[in-house]
């Protein structure tokens, strides 16, 4: 082959990769050759109980220490949960394993964290819950709780 015939060549291919990555990225998995897995389409209103959602909440927590007039040897825990949906999903129904926690123990009624059952809590009353948005409470004890996101809905 020639000078010619190598560049046309390589024109060629590069612009058969273009178009593969073009029709990927624009999700025409005909003309794709990766494969894609599909998702199952929501309807207008619907909520998909995505497993991925869960993993969008973050859940920190922080030792604030004892504080003055606290029975001796608690301390004090601030809890932050937030969505960090880098997609800008708004999520619903995000519960929280929190069997054995305490009520009690809370330092203030909490705004958007409630008990539903013997081993679960809700966030926002199950309601929405926007990208970046955090629920924040404080609790007093012996040692931290472990609190895991057990499902969310998106």
């Amino acid at each position: 082959m020639g000078r010619f015939e190598n560049a046309a060549a390589l024109v060629a291919v590069s612009l058969l990769l273009i178009l593969a990555c073009d029709a990927a990225v624009l999700g025409d998995p005909s003309s794709s050759p990766v494969k894609q897995q599909r998702q199952p389409a929501a309807h207008a209103g619907e909520i998909l109980d995505d497993p991925d959602c869960a993993g969008d909440v973050d859940i920190s927590q922080g030792d604030e220490g004892p504080q003055p007039g606290q029975q001796p040897g608690f301390r004090t825990f601030e809890v932050e949960i937030t969505n960090m949906s880098i997609h800008g999903r708004n999520l619903r129904n995000v519960r929280v394993s929190c069997a054995g926690f305490d009520d009690s123990s809370f330092r203030h009624v909490p705004i958007g964290f409630t008990r539903v059952s013997e081993s679960e809590c809700l966030v926002k009353d199950g309601g929405e819950f926007p990208p970046f948005d955090t629920v924040e409470f404080e609790y007093e004890s012996e040692s931290q709780y472990p609190f895991v996101v057990s499902s969310a809905s998106c």
